[in-house]
């Protein structure tokens, strides 16, 4: 890989700035990017789980694979470059999805069930 994929975006939006500036304005969008897109996973979900997060973290992943990574003239999920692009970004995918489901987990507790009361 020429360089990690949201520097090369951002490379795309801000050039030739120095690399330090488009590290940290890369590191920076993609710590917010996680964030926004997994706060709006969070308030459409009612009950978020594992399995949810990670099947969500999939679809991130596919639009990552079919739009970003094409827009970068990498191919369908960075294929033209190499197919290990594909397998790496979909394992850090998952673990994200993992660690978004365990962090927000909160499956809905189920009802109390009220006390019988026998009466003899």
């Amino acid at each position: 890989m020429p360089q990690p994929i949201p520097e090369a975006l951002v490379s795309l939006v801000i050039g030739g700035a120095p690399r330090p500036i488009r590290m940290v304005v890369a590191v920076t969008a993609h710590l917010l990017y996680g964030g926004v897109f997994g706060a709006a996973f969070a308030s459409v979900v009612r009950s978020v789980s594992v399995p949810k997060s990670v099947g969500f973290a999939v679809l991130l992943w596919i639009g990552m694979g079919v739009v970003a990574l094409p827009l970068l003239g990498w191919g369908l999920f960075g294929t033209e470059l190499t197919p290990k692009i594909a397998v790496a970004t979909l394992l850090l995918h998952l673990i994200y999805g993992g660690t978004l489901g365990w962090a927000l987990g909160r499956d809905e507790p189920e009802p109390r069930k009220r006390a019988s009361t026998a009466s003899n």
